[in-house]
């Protein structure tokens, strides 16, 4: 299964069916989720698909998606203080969406969104860090502190990068895997350790310092079952969520035969949880819910999934180096 042609189509078939879910905010566009009836806005669907249509509008000339994420951007900005009232924001997967944005847009000068750089630094400059002790959030972290260091040289956010770093190492086993939650024991699954690999890839990528997690990679890779699935076992077993981290990981490291498995078993399922906006990759109706923990929505994973794929893009695969 080409995974160029997939990872195309199954971004623009999730914006054809949550652009239905847009509404109108002043000049602005909100994302209704379809199931809740309102905006999730303290989750991150609204940063993390923004930043999705503007990329890969940006990079495919689509001036219409281009102009949805531009607008839902806003919209999200604009709503920004209210949502970060409620006890769960998400502060960690927003971060990264907006430092991936201006990453994008300082490498492509001409592209413009009516806001400046300087202006989305400030506002994440202004943004905190999540609190929880989950490791899979801590890489994302870690990003974000690292680019507020690169634009004010204060060596209290390289310090903080390096402390969530030094966590993550410490959720390692020695057979490659990363527990989710320390103590060790108490939270292995392979959703959360695809995510982990995946942002610890995606930071090999921007820091010299950051090593590449070549390990975790393999045990990826090996995780694949005879008809390519990937998320089989523990929290989170099924759903889309770890869908996209994973294909970034095969694709970015050139691990053709398993990108090639997986990018099929996906395939043959993702249209269908598209269409019933189920985030968990079977047939039935996302309405229903079945198998979704009750701090879940449809509006979040597939805006998830469609960063995540949109990343593909802007990353320009390499070979893995093989450790001696």
């Amino acid at each position: 299964m080409n995974f160029d042609i997939v990872r195309k189509e199954v971004i623009y078939s999730i914006y054809k069916k949550f652009s239905q879910y847009l509404a109108s905010d002043d000049q602005n566009l909100q994302l209704i989720d379809p199931f809740e009836k309102k905006v999730i806005g303290f989750h991150y669907g609204e940063s993390h698909f923004s930043v999705s249509w503007i990329i890969f509008g940006s990079i495919f000339k689509d001036i219409q998606m281009f102009n949805s994420g531009v607008k839902l951007l806003k919209g999200f900005v604009g709503h920004i203080s209210d949502y970060q009232k409620e006890k769960e924001y998400h502060w960690d997967f927003n971060n990264i969406a907006f430092c991936t944005l201006i990453e994008f847009l300082e490498n492509n000068p001409n592209v413009s969104i009516g806001i400046t750089i300087e202006d989305l630094k400030n506002l994440v400059l202004r943004q905190s860090d999540s609190v929880h002790g989950t490791i899979n959030w801590m890489p994302m972290r870690a990003y974000t502190n690292y680019c507020k260091h690169a634009w004010t040289k204060k060596e209290a956010y390289r310090e903080k990068a390096e402390s969530y770093l030094e966590n993550i190492d410490k959720a390692a086993y020695n057979d490659g895997f990363f527990e989710d939650f320390l103590p060790k024991g108490k939270s292995f699954n392979f959703q959360y350790h695809i995510y982990t690999t995946a942002m610890l890839d995606f930071l090999s990528r921007r820091y010299e310092n950051v090593k590449k997690p070549n390990l975790a990679i393999e045990c990826c890779e090996k995780m694949l079952d005879s008809e390519g699935d990937i998320n089989y076992l523990g929290r989170g077993n099924n759903q889309i969520f770890a869908w996209g981290p994973a294909l970034y990981i095969f694709y970015e490291n050139k691990i053709e035969s398993a990108l090639s498995k997986a990018t099929e078993y996906f395939y043959n399922r993702i249209n269908y949880a598209i269409e019933n906006m189920n985030l968990i990759m079977s047939d039935l109706a996302g309405e229903d819910r079945n198998w979704w923990w009750d701090y879940h929505y449809a509006s979040v994973y597939f805006g998830h999934l469609s960063y995540w794929l949109t990343l593909t893009y802007i990353d320009a695969p390499e070979l893995m180096d093989v450790e001696t």
